[in-house]
């Protein structure tokens, strides 16, 4: 991932900050004033999400990245309202990578380490219909993100990542799938 090079293609200046005190590196984007300084920003950002999908190579971890990117950046990626965590960003699961109002649903596990096993397929088991309910009441997609359902991920815990068309569906979606999640726990030893 060359900074200084989407820096050039987009009239920014990106650096990296490493603030190995805090385990809390980030970069900064910043450009000249002017008419179109927040689209610069914008593509700026953009592209460094990009490199980061190619340096990732597109894991499954890809949403949980690009949510958390968009959770710290509410300048380019707008917030549901008073007490969402939905937010305004790009979906690196669909082709064209649209926006859309996104969150994370994180999914519970059993054990320790190395032997934690993460629980996604109940969310996925026609008899509970919980996707079906999810679909048909906020008009919501979703894409389970781990080992056991066909989006794997390697670099971050397993979770479910929610997109649709407005903050208040998003959040309805979410707090349905919160609520499958406790009716699991209260019926397993799984926790979050």
């Amino acid at each position: 991932m060359n900074l200084q090079k989407i820096g050039t293609k987009t009239n920014c200046t990106l650096r990296l900050i490493d603030d190995v005190t805090k385990h809390n590196p980030h970069v900064t984007i910043q450009t000249k004033q002017g008419k179109y300084a927040i689209d610069d920003v914008r593509k700026a950002a953009s592209d460094l999400e990009d490199a980061l999908l190619e340096y990732i190579r597109h894991d499954g971890s890809q949403g949980r990245l690009f949510y958390d990117l968009a959770w710290k950046c509410k300048l380019l990626h707008p917030r549901g309202g008073a007490g969402s965590f939905t937010v305004q960003q790009r979906n690196p699961f669909s082709p064209n990578k649209l926006m859309g109002w996104v969150n994370i649903v994180k999914l519970p596990s059993i054990g320790e380490g190395s032997r934690k096993q993460y629980h996604s397929m109940f969310v996925i088991a026609k008899r509970s219909g919980v996707l079906r309910k999810v679909s048909q009441e906020t008009g919501c997609q979703f894409n389970i993100c781990s080992n056991e359902a066909k989006v794997p991920t390697k670099l971050c815990a397993p979770y479910i990542w929610v997109v649709g068309s407005q903050p208040r569906r998003v959040d309805r979606a979410v707090e349905i799938l919160q609520e499958s999640i406790q009716q699991h726990m209260s019926e397993c030893r799984c926790r979050l």
